[in-house]
């Protein structure tokens, strides 16, 4: 069995990035489940929102910009970065009746309540052995 390399465990430059799990919000409004995320520094095609009936990931990227390698830094803390959380929903959301906007540095996502018909449930039959 070959060994495999630690870094290429992971995407690009994962260990080498300052890794932050934003803060959240979460409520309710007018029958949506609401989250939103402090990712400032980003733009919105960097992030990444998926969402399963009772949980929202959210991941996002942010770049060091090329061009500012040029300066004489006296102190440089912001620097690339990588979000990521994974938020538990307090209950069950349509997976397809998602909208996210980002603005000033937040991410809205609204996420449409499942109704109770609209839950699925499985009756499974036990069987005498």
């Amino acid at each position: 069995m070959p060994i495999i390399p630690f870094r290429e465990w992971f995407d690009e430059d994962w260990f080498l990035t300052e890794s932050h799990s934003p803060k959240i919000n979460v409520y309710e409004d007018k029958g949506n489940i609401v989250a939103e995320a402090e990712i400032p520094g980003v733009k919105s095609e960097d992030i990444d929102v998926e969402v399963e009936k009772d949980r929202v990931k959210i991941e996002a990227k942010r770049e060091e910009k090329k061009e500012e390698k040029e300066k004489g830094y006296f102190r440089q803390e912001i620097s690339k970065g990588y979000y990521k959380r994974v938020i538990p929903l307090p209950e069950e959301v349509s997976e397809k009746d998602v909208k996210a906007d980002y603005k000033n540095g937040v991410l809205k996502v609204v996420m449409k309540k499942l109704r109770p018909e609209e839950k699925k449930k499985t009756k499974v039959k036990v069987n005498s052995v």
